[in-house]
């Protein structure tokens, strides 16, 4: 096949200016809940049902919190 035809570059070919990031690929918003989620010991499918229940949602959902006192360094 000669090199000026399209099937080969396009098959053969480089693309000029692509940069890929460094790193890891960013994670998603859900992925993150489902960290945090984990890290908590909450089941992902459960968590609609505990957050009916406001009291017991609000001890679960603040033992991660951080304390403002100790995230100024006071305590």
């Amino acid at each position: 096949m000669e090199p000026c035809r399209l099937p080969r570059q396009t098959l053969l070919g480089e693309i000029a200016y692509a940069e890929r990031p460094v790193g890891p690929p960013k994670l998603k918003f859900k992925d993150g809940v489902k960290r945090d989620m984990i890290s908590l010991d909450i089941k992902f499918s459960d968590w609609k049902d505990l957050a009916k229940e406001r009291d017991q949602w609000r001890k679960v959902s603040t033992r991660m919190a951080p304390k403002p006192m100790m995230k100024l360094g006071w305590g």
